[in-house]
């Protein structure tokens, strides 16, 4: 019994020196309408686990002249809704897909005022069903510039290999006025950090463009341009709240703050090497563009509300906007807590184990919370990258080693030697007639190599030795 808490010991520790060093040399863990009180406009809220082929949603910012408004357009397409054929151009295996995706603006009689078109071409080294999804995604965006009033607008994605297309019709749209007096802003913009050196080429940051919602430890900030005639702000302060335990309408205050500051220009987007910038104009006018620091990187997945408060003189503002943190390539597993705590028992001891699995679905959860969180190399970062590569590796685990025998892949031997060591150096594959199927594993930086054996031809193959090299 000792020689088996001894072994368990020497292969957590081995897990999460691995890991660790992952992320010391910086390598990849391969993680395979509706804004304020004022009803500007932005894309309906995604479900976290819902699938649509594009992300868009909508922004505006206050123009030089006060009398037009322009409204952005933003979109962030998933290439898997797309169909890719060979491209018959050249010898390479590599794979093309062709689509437009159309913006109309109509007026509230139902006229159409405007219509534009993005051409999208994407290229990829694999057929649609080996791609990954909320990878190779598609950016991009429309402006619009218009005078305050009620619109409504339609954007639709067509397939041009097989026309297949999706259209959200009737997305209601209201460009208020600027009026003296009356306090106005933009969207908010939720932006993160970019190289350094081209922000300060471009005066500006990288928006975060996902349907008004915010990634999981992402560091992320807010922008907001308003028309003032000063930058003496008299009073500011933002909060966070979080929603209630099964409460669609009940938040209670988890952050809270008041530091901002202020340059000066008009917010414009741009799009530079895939990506969407909102770039700061200079401007001979009033408009000054708030840089919000809130640290939404502590926030783990959910439902929040992020509410400003704004005074200048006699004037104040007070809105309110809901936000979801999402974690677009969360691994699958993590999805069903009881196949994520039952995964742990290849690095959980057996009273964590037994701890988890018989406490109330609530406490359960924040036990596991509770697990990661000591092993989180960022205690104040809601994303554990020690955690999501685990998951990763349980994941692929499934997919790999699952068979009709044993539909847990992440239970078999070689889900085991996976989830603990990563993907090994070599397989090599050992077939010969009247000896069972044989898998020899060579992990080269760790001089070891695991030796399994499908002695039922089942394909549920078991270690049968370890070796040192």
């Amino acid at each position: 019994m000792m020689n088996k808490k001894r072994s368990l010991v020497t292969i957590i520790k081995i897990f999460f020196l691995h890991i660790c060093i992952m992320l010391a040399l910086g390598l990849s863990l391969n993680l395979s309408a509706q804004v304020f009180n004022q009803n500007f406009p932005r894309a309906e809220k995604p479900e976290l686990w819902s699938f649509k082929p594009v992300i868009f949603e909508g922004l505006i910012c206050y123009n030089e002249d006060k009398n037009s408004i322009t409204l952005y357009i933003i979109y962030r397409l998933e290439p898997k809704f797309l169909t890719f054929v060979k491209n018959e151009e050249t010898q390479q295996e590599v794979y093309i897909a062709k689509a437009e995706i159309i913006v109309e603006v109509f007026d509230d009689k139902g006229t159409s005022l405007a219509r534009q078109f993005n051409p999208v071409y994407v290229e990829s080294n694999q057929p649609n069903s080996e791609i990954q999804p909320y990878t190779n995604e598609v950016q991009g965006f429309f402006s619009f510039k218009l005078p305050p009033a009620n619109y409504s607008m339609t954007l639709e994605v067509k397939d041009l290999a097989t026309n297949n297309i999706f259209i959200d019709r009737n997305i209601n749209l209201q460009l208020p006025a600027f009026k003296d007096k009356i306090l106005k802003s933009s969207s908010i913009f939720y932006v993160h950090s970019a190289d350094q050196k081209l922000e300060e080429k471009i005066k500006g940051f990288k928006l975060t463009n996902y349907g008004g919602n915010v990634i999981i430890g992402q560091k992320t900030d807010c922008l907001l341009q308003l028309i003032l005639d000063t930058n003496n702000i008299s009073g500011f302060s933002w909060k966070i709240k979080q929603r209630v335990f099964e409460s669609d309408k009940e938040y209670t205050t988890i952050l809270s703050d008041s530091n901002f500051s202020i340059i000066d220009g008009i917010p414009s987007i741009k799009k530079i090497n895939r990506q969407l910038y909102i770039h700061i104009l200079d401007s001979s006018n009033l408009s000054k563009v708030l840089r919000i620091p809130i640290p939404f990187e502590r926030l783990e997945t959910g439902k929040y509300e992020l509410e400003f408060t704004l005074s200048i003189d006699t004037m104040k503002m007070n809105f309110q906007e809901t936000f979801e943190v999402i974690w677009p390539n969360q691994p699958r597993s993590l999805s069903n807590m009881n196949l994520a705590i039952d995964a742990l028992h290849h690095i959980a001891t057996e009273k964590e184990m037994l701890e988890m699995k018989s406490m109330n679905q609530a406490k359960s959860r924040q036990a596991f919370k509770e697990f990661w969180k000591k092993r989180s190399p960022d205690t104040l970062c809601a994303y554990n990258p020690v955690m999501a590569e685990y998951y990763r590796r349980v994941d692929e685990a499934i997919r790999r080693f699952s068979t009709k025998d044993e539909q847990n892949g992440y239970k078999t031997d070689r889900g085991r030697i996976l989830i603990l060591f990563g993907s090994p150096t070599k397989i090599n594959r050992i077939l010969k007639p009247d000896f069972p199927p044989k898998e020899i594993w060579t992990y080269e930086k760790l001089q070891q190599r695991f030796i399994f054996i499908d002695n039922e031809r089942t394909g549920n193959y078991v270690l049968i030795r370890e070796e040192k090299y």
